[in-house]
């Protein structure tokens, strides 16, 4: 599934990255802002 996911292969809903954030052990708002300030 990761790797689906990391190829764009894979849409995660909005729980799944949560938890996919917080596996990684990163912020999910973080994260958002990083994806947002990047386009």
């Amino acid at each position: 599934m990761i790797g689906k996911i990391e190829v764009g292969n894979r849409k995660l809903d909005t729980l799944e990255f949560i938890n996919y954030c917080q596996a990684l052990k990163m912020s999910p708002c973080k994260t958002l802002q990083l994806i947002g300030n990047s386009k």
